[in-house]
């Protein structure tokens, strides 16, 4: 199964194995006979750079995004869970996710940053691990679903949420600055911390400067740790100088045994420099499955990539 963009360079050289004589010719000249049993998958969003050579020679499914049913995602997510919070799970999705989702997928066209019907589940199903009551299951769906919305939006999807769930907001005035405590099981409001005096070398490392918890940053925070805490991939998008790097990179300071990569991209960037950088990082070692790539110095490896926006599309649009 082959998963990604389809262009000529790479896919022209398996149109005679999806001939009817079934042979692989390498470039070294051998070749390689497939027996019948051997079937070629193709997922790709689109295939605008396909050879009529290559369309030919393969039949076509559409999946659309109204094929996709959201319930079959959520019953398999729910499967997962621990049996005795399943029941549960299944009345707030009923009560609160699913009313939450209609009305995320009614204004998809307002979110920040484009993605699909099943991106937006997804990313809400990675925040509703380990709900086990409801008022953390309601402040995980503010938290997954409605992230996207700029701020005025996720304040009308935090009311939303509020009257689906019947829970009662610690601020009602500020919406958006009200999470769960999960040790004291009630809502609480993001106060500014204050400090104290900083000291005048805390300020001379600039890859490091220290952090001033205001309640828009310990907001900001609250959203990013849970997905480092559960080993998630993740985008971090926002306008240049509004803090993404000092919230990831503070974050990652308090992480125990975890070294972070980092990868400034250019124009020129591209996969070889994120393998390069793994290579540096990471020693190789053989296990029953095969070899593996684990951290020189430490038991886990963040890789963050700086400015991905910046790498240079090739000529069929990849990057």
């Amino acid at each position: 199964m082959c998963d990604g963009d389809i262009d000529p360079e790479w896919i022209e050289s398996l149109n005679s194995v999806m001939d009817d004589n079934h042979l692989l010719t390498l470039p070294n000249g051998e070749r390689i006979s497939f027996g019948d049993n051997v079937n070629f998958i193709f997922e790709t969003n689109d295939l605008r750079f396909a050879s009529p050579a290559t369309v030919s020679r393969l039949g076509m499914i559409f999946l659309s995004e109204e094929d996709v049913e959201v319930t079959r995602i959520t019953k398999t997510w729910i499967n997962k869970q621990p049996e005795e919070l399943r029941n549960k799970l299944t009345q707030w999705m009923e009560d609160i996710f699913f009313t939450a989702l209609d009305w995320v997928l009614q204004r998809q066209h307002e979110m920040v940053e484009e993605t699909t019907k099943v991106g937006i589940v997804n990313n809400a199903l990675s925040y509703l691990q380990k709900c086990s009551n409801k008022g953390s299951f309601a402040f995980a769906c503010i938290l997954g679903l409605g992230s996207n919305f700029s701020y005025k939006l996720r304040k009308e999807f935090c009311t939303l949420v509020f009257n689906a769930s019947g829970e009662r907001p610690a601020d009602p005035k500020n919406l958006l600055s009200n999470y769960w405590d999960e040790a004291k099981q009630v809502w609480m409001s993001y106060i500014f911390e204050a400090k104290g005096a900083l000291k005048i070398e805390e300020l001379n490392d600039s890859e490091n400067p220290p952090i001033v918890r205001t309640a828009s940053i310990q907001k900001d925070i609250g959203l990013v740790k849970p997905l480092l805490d559960r080993d998630e991939s993740f985008v971090l998008v926002g306008p240049e100088g509004c803090g993404k790097n000092l919230v990831i990179r503070s974050l990652i300071r308090q992480m125990k045994s975890t070294q972070l990569a980092v990868i400034h991209c250019n124009a020129q960037t591209s996969a070889f420099h994120v393998i390069q950088k793994l290579n540096q990082m990471c020693s190789q070692s053989t296990v029953s499955q095969g070899r593996v790539y684990r951290p020189k110095e430490c038991q886990r490896l963040i890789i963050y990539l700086k400015d991905i926006n910046l790498p240079k599309p090739d000529k069929y649009d990849t990057i």
